[in-house]
């Protein structure tokens, strides 16, 4: 028999879980998909981090500046340029490491399984242990 999530996370007003991590860099200027509505159900949240928070794939990112580029040549050709590209002072929010830059092919993978042991079906099992696992509070859900 199939289990349902708590009906506080079945319907609700689910925010976009990047922009619930940094309100002010997913904020309603630059990210409106991530701002301006909620999601009714957790499907519709995976739905939404799947085509809006996806990482190029491949991705390289320039140490310096923190661009990121899909190929390791461009990333080459990048870093060999006369002019060399400034030290971007945010770099941590622009990095591959960082996860607020968005999702991996294999986090994708998590949230597109129809298996019930590997399924994600609440807002903290997103949080916890796809998105953001060295988190440890998990806010919640709601705008």
């Amino acid at each position: 028999m199939k289990q349902r999530p708590p009906s506080s996370e079945r319907e609700g007003d689910f925010s976009c879980p990047f922009r619930k991590k940094n309100p002010i860099r997913f904020n309603i200027r630059d990210h409106v998909a991530c701002a301006s509505k909620g999601f009714r159900t957790i499907g519709m949240v995976k739905y939404h981090v799947k085509n809006h928070h996806l990482l190029p794939h491949p991705h390289f990112t320039c140490s310096r500046c923190q661009t990121v580029v899909v190929t390791k040549e461009k990333l080459d050709s990048h870093e060999r340029v006369k002019q060399i590209c400034d030290v971007n002072p945010l770099a941590g929010q622009h990095r591959s490491d960082n996860p607020e830059n968005g999702i991996t092919p294999s986090q994708e993978a998590i949230l597109s399984s129809r298996k019930h042991d590997s399924r994600v079906d609440t807002w903290e099992a997103l949080w916890n242990s796809t998105l953001f696992p060295d988190e440890s509070h998990v806010p919640h859900h709601s705008k």
